[in-house]
């Protein structure tokens, strides 16, 4: 007994010395200078701007247009502690594939090791769309697109899920990725044309303007933990098995997972009746494009699974 403990405390103990934050600078409290309009982001230190850039928003700009909490996106409170924070668009309706993005510097991480990654997003609630994304993609020395269009890259970091303009709360995505580099830094935007971004109307606003046809995100406490330890001692679990994008499906849906050593996978779809509907198999990427074709409108059991075990399963309604 006495071993099991010690061997528990020493997995605790290795855990807590490595959890430190490896992004700099992670919640944009630091900066070089107070900014004073739009397009700022270079003035928090270690955050630059990418694609058409992003804002930079802080307190000590009393009463601008990027104060903190009332500024022309809307109002937020920064995360609890806080005084600034970041912006970016993600659509515009009306300029095809228009995108802003933030890059940030990052201690580098161990190639091997696992890392929880968390980010704090809001909508905005000048806008008249939300989107299910930004996403993340970390590298290490990458020449980055000088436009403002879709960046070419394949983020590692997915999570399709909302992101509204809910004026009080931050939502919280967060996910576990498998470093196969020492990357040293992170994009985060949308890496999703428009086709493929699925904009939904946004209820907390009333937008007059071409301008308003959009989605942004305000984006705050950015962290990159290192769980190495506790993920292979079983102390952590991925939070997120998978996510499906759009359910209720049309079409087609995405079904994004994590599979950071690239297994195989396989996603089985059943009817009703637990008759197999469609299966698709061999999936080594961390997301797979589910294709309706002539399947009958219906809820549908899915259940994705790997060579070891089942990974999810779920319910899909197509109408």
């Amino acid at each position: 007994m006495k071993n099991t403990i010690a061997i528990y405390a020493l997995l605790l103990s290795s855990f807590t010395i490595s959890a430190q934050n490896m992004v700099h600078n992670y919640s944009f409290e630091q900066d070089t200078a107070c900014p004073t309009t739009t397009g700022h982001i270079d003035y928090a230190s270690e955050w630059f701007p990418a694609g058409a850039g992003a804002d930079y928003f802080d307190s000590c700009c009393n009463n601008c247009t990027v104060d903190v909490p009332l500024n022309y996106m809307g109002y937020q409170g920064a995360y609890p502690g806080g005084h600034a924070y970041a912006g970016f668009y993600l659509y515009k309706e009306y300029v095809s594939n228009y995108r802003g993005y933030i890059q940030g510097t990052l201690d580098p991480l161990t190639t091997g090791h696992y890392y929880r990654v968390r980010i704090h997003l809001s909508g905005s609630s000048q806008m008249q769309y939300g989107c299910p994304c930004p996403q993340v993609y970390f590298y290490i020395n990458q020449t980055l697109p000088a436009n403002n269009q879709v960046l070419p890259f394949h983020p590692q970091f997915v999570y399709l899920q909302d992101v509204g303009g809910d004026t009080i709360n931050w939502f919280v995505p967060n996910k576990i990725i498998y470093a196969d580099s020492a990357y040293t830094k992170m994009l985060i935007g949308n890496f999703y044309d428009d086709a493929n971004s699925h904009p939904t109307n946004n209820p907390f606003q009333y937008p007059i303007t071409p301008e308003a046809h959009a989605a942004y995100t305000y984006i705050d406490e950015i962290s990159v933990v290192d769980i190495t330890t506790a993920y292979l001692a079983g102390l952590e679990e991925e939070q997120q098995k998978v996510t499906v994008y759009p359910n209720p499906l049309t079409e087609y849906a995405t079904f994004s997972f994590s599979n950071p050593q690239a297994q195989p996978h396989t996603l089985a779809v059943y009817n009703m009746q637990g008759i197999q509907a469609r299966t698709i198999g061999d999936i080594t990427s961390n997301e797979v494009v589910f294709k309706r074709d002539e399947l009958p409108a219906g809820y549908y059991f899915y259940r994705l699974s790997n060579t070891a075990s089942a990974v999810a399963t779920g319910k899909l309604l197509i109408q």
